[in-house]
């Protein structure tokens, strides 16, 4: 293993007040992770868990994290989409991953979903997005696929369903995303749209820099859940199934963390198992049950 595992079964605590922890019955699913706080557990969190990165293997993706930043440079895109947002991001392709294939990258919608697609604001916010897609070739920091490797290794025993465990492979990677906060502590809560700016049919997000408590809300299944966690610097969760599909989430960076950046590995993408789907080897779409966007 590249790092130790933060999951447990974990049982809940008291739910009068005194501790954060929801009470979870006997006969309820145990929390994907300890320390979970919630209102009450749901499946819809399931296919959530959190771990620590070996530090070899955080440094090799720090390195990747800074050298797709200082690609981009002064393109650094808006991290929501909307041109007076501070906080920024960037794009990162990688030779041998579904996202060094140009046919795949030009399947990506970079626009905010609740942005008409054909609207002169859509496109010129693609504009802006496309400024900050990096394609590495053969300047990939040494190390890189390996530690991506054994980061996503680390987390097959708990996405769901167990069937996209095939996502979890480093040819299955579409983007490695770069976010910064930039003095702005909250990223506000959200859904990543699968066929706009939020692909990827799996989301693996590494703490590069400061720490944060990650909120999720369930959106798709009516039962308005909620949950939070704190992802220390040097950790990774996963997004996968239910929570990735029918949970917001956002992001209050720890207090002197207000520069926290991370790293997101967006993997395999909605809009080419559509295409590709018809029975073949991608035509199984993890994303049941999802919200209606």
């Amino acid at each position: 293993k590249s790092g130790e595992d933060l999951n447990g079964a974990g049982g809940g605590g008291k739910d009068d007040g005194g501790n954060v922890d929801a009470k979870v019955s006997a006969s309820a699913p145990s929390p994907p992770l300890p320390g979970l706080l919630l209102d009450r557990y749901t499946s819809c969190f399931s296919g959530l868990a959190r771990i620590s990165v070996h530090p070899s293997d955080l440094a090799v993706l720090t390195s990747l994290h800074d050298f797709i930043k200082a690609s981009a440079g002064k393109s650094l895109s808006s991290w929501s989409g909307n041109p007076s947002d501070r906080k920024r991001r960037a794009f990162g392709f990688l030779p041998g991953t579904m996202g060094g294939e140009s046919r795949v990258r030009e399947r990506l919608d970079l626009s905010r979903p609740e942005v008409c697609e054909s609207s002169r604001e859509a496109i010129e916010e693609r504009n802006t997005n496309s400024g900050a897609m990096v394609m590495l070739k053969k300047d990939v920091p040494a190390g890189t696929e390996g530690a991506i490797c054994r980061l996503l290794e680390n987390f097959k025993t708990h996405v769901q369903p167990p069937t996209a465990q095939r996502y979890l492979e480093y040819s299955k990677l579409v983007a490695a995303q770069p976010n910064l906060h930039c003095g702005q502590p909250l990223l506000p809560s959200h859904v990543d749209h699968p066929l706009r700016d939020g692909f990827g049919v799996v989301i693996v997000t590494v703490a590069i820099r400061g720490g944060g408590t990650i909120m999720l809300e369930s959106i798709g299944d009516n039962s308005s859940s909620r949950a939070a966690f704190h992802l220390p610097e040097g950790s990774a969760y996963i997004l996968s199934g239910p929570v990735r599909n029918v949970c917001s989430h956002g992001v209050l960076a720890d207090i002197g963390s207000e520069d926290r950046e991370s790293l997101n590995l967006r993997l395999g993408l909605h809009a080419l198992e559509a295409k590709e789907g018809e029975g073949g080897e991608d035509s199984e779409d993890p994303k049941a049950d999802e919200v209606k966007w």
